[in-house]
């Protein structure tokens, strides 16, 4: 358990960007810190930004990152000296569940709290959040009981929704909350006054019914949208895999998952079941006003496939079965090179299969 005095610390909290998982986080560790008295500065990070690298090294900083790790350039440099003190001395922490991360979380030793998909399964950012910081410092401080259990809900549906626990008697609830905090800016729930009257109108901690039920509805319009994506997957046959590519909507809800999932139950497409399976659902983001433009894709294993180790050779990471990468546009084309956004990762897919990595 990392103790209390040293979360009093915390200057900085970094939560992954553009997640559902990573707004929870950042939500659940805003009220932790709020019971503890202090006020970090919270940041989102796109991972293999510049800002991801420079993130939390500064004098007088103290870091916790939730949901996202550190950039593994920077951990590196620590090691080798080109940042001041040795390693274990290490400003921050980190609470990270995705796989590629792991060696950076455990090379910040009793700072670093790691999760195992194998071994947790459905532990994501936001319940490390809950389980590591807001749940210690609520039985330090004793502000809140019926919060602790709403909390504790509100973190295991998002994280049961994260990791894919479809079987999870939380997945849709979850479902409905990861609607709903996409659908709104991070400003709007940082700046909700986070305390046990937040439990309004029923038996939400942070959300309203409405706003539940709000995203119900935006989760039943996504559906439509996954049956269309479904619909529209460009298939390739790449070393006897079966790849899916499709455009991800402009409003923001990724649809990668639940296309991974409709392709899975349909037994009417090509390939042989026996084979793996990659569906890469990719979108252009530009992070922040005058940045430059990416094209971002999600990618999703199935029939075993490690899309972690695919997303690695790419610059990415994520976990085995749910990973991306994302590729820098020059500025002057919406694409990474001569080849178009389906050619592009059908001819990544094709470079990792012939680079020795069996599946």
């Amino acid at each position: 358990m990392i103790p209390i005095e040293k979360l009093k610390q915390v200057t900085h909290v970094y939560t992954h960007a553009h997640c559902p998982d990573g707004m929870a986080s950042a939500m659940i560790l805003k009220d932790a810190f709020r019971m503890l008295g202090t006020s970090p500065q919270i940041e989102f990070l796109v991972h293999g930004t510049p800002e991801h690298r420079l993130a939390g090294w500064g004098d007088g900083m103290f870091a916790l990152f939730c949901d996202i790790a550190p950039h593994p350039e920077a951990v590196e440099g620590r090691m080798v000296g080109q940042f001041s003190g040795p390693l274990r001395e290490m400003p921050g922490i980190v609470l990270d569940h995705h796989v590629g991360a792991r060696d950076i979380v455990e090379a910040f030793g009793e700072n670093g709290v790691y999760a195992d998909a194998e071994k947790e399964p459905g532990v994501s950012g936001a319940v490390l959040a809950f389980r590591e910081v807001w749940h210690p410092i609520n039985m330090e401080t004793h502000t809140t009981q019926l919060g602790q259990e709403k909390v504790q809900d509100f973190a295991l549906s998002v994280g049961a929704r994260d990791t894919w626990q479809t079987k999870d008697p939380r997945f849709m609830h979850g479902q409905y909350i990861s609607k709903m905090l996409m659908s709104k800016p991070a400003s709007h729930w940082l700046g909700v006054p986070f305390s046990s009257e937040s439990n309004r109108k029923g038996g939400w901690y942070y959300l309203t019914d409405e706003e539940i039920a709000c995203g119900r509805a935006l989760f039943e319009s996504h559906e439509h949208a996954v049956a269309q994506a479904v619909e529209q997957c460009v298939h390739y046959t790449v070393e006897g895999h079966g790849l899916f590519v499709f455009q991800e909507q402009a409003c923001g809800f990724r649809l990668c998952s639940d296309v991974a999932e409709a392709i899975r139950g349909d037994q009417k497409l090509p390939l042989a079941p026996a084979r793996g399976r990659v569906v890469a659902g990719f979108s252009y983001v530009v992070d922040k006003p005058g940045g430059e433009p990416k094209l971002v894709y999600s990618l999703r294993g199935l029939n075993g496939f490690d899309v972690c180790a695919l997303a690695k050779t790419n610059g990415g990471g994520g976990h085995k079965a749910a990973a991306g990468f994302s590729v820098v546009l020059d500025g002057r084309s919406a694409t990474p090179s001569e080849a178009g956004p389906y050619e592009y990762v059908r001819r990544r897919l094709e470079a990792f299969l012939n680079g020795g990595v069996k599946q």
